[in-house]
């Protein structure tokens, strides 16, 4: 997914949905707590909505390679190649520590609201 698709998606998210939807959401359970019910995201949604592959042993780390990581972090989760490089140089392989991801998505969300907020 390119950075023009998920401006193309944001343009029909409201901001009141966004708003919404953060304010259902339970981190003790991971989970949105609707009035139709509970609702969970899984690893296959996020597979889905990000092009992330899941495929393989979940912790099959020794048949990524650091410059595999790397294009993927960039490909997926919108790292600079810079970033990317820290990141794994950081971490001694290809992965992404939680606090960095968490930050990164943070920063993403806060991008996506200025695309539906011109204002602020």
């Amino acid at each position: 997914m390119s950075w023009t698709n998920i401006q193309d998606v944001t343009e029909s998210i409201t901001h009141e949905f966004v708003c919404a939807l953060t304010e259902r959401w339970h981190e003790e359970t991971s989970s949105f707590h609707l009035p139709v019910g509970e609702m969970t995201i899984t690893l296959d949604d996020v597979a889905c909505l990000l092009s992330i592959p899941i495929t393989g042993r979940i912790l099959d780390d020794g048949e990524l390679t650091c410059e595999e990581g790397i294009q993927m972090m960039q490909d997926h989760l919108y790292f600079t190649a810079e970033a990317a490089a820290k990141e794994v140089a950081k971490q001694g392989v290809a992965h992404v520590s939680f606090g960095k991801l968490k930050r990164c998505y943070e920063e993403l969300l806060h991008r996506c609201n200025q695309l539906i907020e011109p204002d602020t």
